[in-house]
């Protein structure tokens, strides 16, 4: 009898893959209140139009000490979940129907969206992206409204610590937060908020 090959966990890089509190509260940018939000990124998730992947510790007699599991969800899941979320920017899954083999709202359970599509659906404000003549303006280190680019820096920081990777340093999540927002803080602001651990 064949032994049966275990599949590797999906590598969810921070750059191509967002928490799913990032992505409920980008959308808000859009729709505002979280129930029109979570029900427009519920639509595009069945129906194929946003990808959405898993990603959970499984403890079990085989694994005691515990071993990562994930994939990518397929849109037919789907029926059976519903994004959902609250102001201040935690989100989960909720159950509409019977519950499918995954169990994907059970406790540990982390869901993640993929950016590619995404930021096709919700875009960043078109004032922060020049226009193709436009000469690009210089950034500026500087204060910047908190949920923007702190919501966007936690999701990296809990994929790194749930992946096991390193933790970039100040000035790359700097160059990252730039890349998203087409502005980037200061080093000492970031490094600040890296040491306050974001609160």
């Amino acid at each position: 009898m064949k032994r049966r090959k275990t599949a590797r966990p999906l590598e969810l890089d921070p750059r191509q893959w967002m928490p799913l509190a990032e992505a409920l509260q980008r959308a808000r940018g859009a729709f505002g209140p979280i129930n029109p939000a979570a029900n427009d990124l519920h639509g595009k998730l069945l129906h194929g139009r946003l990808q959405a992947a898993y990603w959970v510790i499984v403890f079990n007699a085989e694994h005691p000490g515990g071993r990562v599991t994930s994939g990518l969800i397929k849109p037919v899941q789907w029926i059976h979940y519903r994004p959902d979320g609250r102001s201040d920017g935690t989100a989960w899954l909720r159950c509409i129907g019977e519950r499918d083999f995954e169990i994907l709202d059970r406790r540990g359970v982390h869901i993640f969206i993929r950016r590619a599509e995404f930021d096709r659906y919700y875009p960043l404000p078109a004032a922060a992206v020049p226009a193709p003549d436009d000469k690009p303006q210089r950034r500026t280190p500087g204060p910047r409204p908190e949920h923007e680019w702190k919501t966007f820096v936690v999701g990296i920081l809990a994929a790194c610590k749930h992946f096991d990777k390193p933790v970039p340093t100040a000035a790359e999540i700097c160059k990252l937060v730039g890349a998203e927002f087409d502005w980037e803080p200061d080093v000492r602001t970031m490094q600040k908020a890296l040491n306050e651990r974001l609160p």
